[in-house]
């Protein structure tokens, strides 16, 4: 399953040494599950997470935070923008999160704001927070 991390849902699995979005970003850097990236949306990462002033993981360098960053391109499915979908729904950030998603062909998103992406619903793409996700991949996984 391809799937697009919502910047948020990055910023909480670094943050946290359990939980779905820490689970959902393990399996990927090990290659359980593929990420589909674009360049904006690596760059919508890294403005959450390398900003100067309040950086939002304590504990975590920007080297670490680059490193992370790193091998999550390294991993993901580069996705390039053939067909631009803004602005289709609230914000900027969502707007590459679901053009992401779409142009490299991913059957989910996870955010913690799904209700900020039913108009992606209508365009084929599973909306989730990490905890449904996870139980939705996990029960894929049994069924195969």
């Amino acid at each position: 399953m391809r799937v697009v991390l919502d910047p948020e849902v990055l910023v909480a699995a670094l943050q946290a040494k359990a939980g779905a979005s820490r689970v959902l970003l393990e399996w990927a850097l090990l290659g359980e599950i593929e990420i589909a990236l674009s360049v904006s949306l690596v760059l919508a990462y890294e403005d959450l997470l390398l900003r100067p002033a309040a950086p939002p993981v304590p504990g975590l360098s920007m080297a670490d935070v680059r490193a992370v960053l790193d091998a999550l391109c390294a991993v993901a499915v580069k996705t390039g923008i053939d067909f631009r979908w803004r602005p289709i729904l609230f914000g900027a950030t969502d707007d590459i999160v679901l053009e992401a998603a779409l142009n490299g062909g991913a059957g989910a998103i996870t955010t913690f704001r799904p209700a900020d992406f039913e108009h992606a619903r209508h365009l084929g793409v599973r909306i989730e927070d990490p905890p449904q996700l996870l139980d939705w991949l996990r029960s894929m996984e049994c069924d195969s």
